[in-house]
């Protein structure tokens, strides 16, 4: 779906499955794209931000984060956090 460009679907078929599957940092990370690019601006930082303490998945989160600040047009936070 993620693929096909068809966001919001994906979203909901990542939030229907069981809660075990959903919550690991690929799953986040996964939702956080999809909710920015399904205009959730917010969502993804937050989603983003909470992974972003996480080994496996910090250097992604820090990438949605840097996506999400360029959508709101913050180059400076975008900067820093592509840096």
């Amino acid at each position: 779906l993620q693929e096909q460009e068809r966001y919001g679907e994906a979203l909901d078929l990542l939030r229907r499955l069981p809660p075990g599957q959903r919550t690991g940092a690929e799953a986040r990370l996964l939702e956080s794209a999809l909710l920015l690019h399904t205009g959730d601006v917010a969502g993804a930082s937050r989603a983003a931000r909470q992974l972003s303490a996480s080994a496996a998945a910090a250097a992604r989160a820090h990438y949605i984060l840097a996506l999400c600040h360029e959508h709101e047009q913050n180059w400076e936070m975008a900067m820093a956090e592509h840096q």
